[in-house]
């Protein structure tokens, strides 16, 4: 796993995101003969979040626009760092998936 953050490459290359990693993935294919599956996000967690539901081959890309939806969908389990007995913490208080955990004020968060 590797993360990077491409907001000079997109300047540089003057393409989008989505370019990037396809360019990304097609050197890594013909300088390593490896297939490699990528996820592109607003912040690190959640490039990581979508880089671990994107197939080797594919690239998942969450906008800004479309992230409130994106942890809707999202069971708390699927944040990095949040193990089961953590879910069942977070579950007893209703905070059942990543956007609720998100919504949730700090405070809250910090009392659980």
């Amino acid at each position: 796993t590797a993360l990077a953050d491409v907001r000079g490459a997109r300047r540089y290359f003057g393409r989008d995101v989505a370019e990037l990693a396809a360019l990304v993935r097609v050197r890594i294919l013909a300088l390593h003969g490896v297939v490699c599956a990528i996820g592109v996000g607003p912040t690190p967690l959640i490039a990581r979040m979508a880089a671990r539901e994107a197939r080797f081959g594919t690239t998942v890309t969450v906008t800004g626009d479309g992230l409130a939806d994106y942890l809707d969908r999202k069971p708390v389990i699927a944040l990095p760092g949040v193990g089961p007995a953590t879910a069942r913490t977070l579950c007893s208080y209703g905070l059942d998936s990543a956007g609720r955990v998100a919504a949730a004020p700090l405070g809250t968060l910090q009392r659980i």
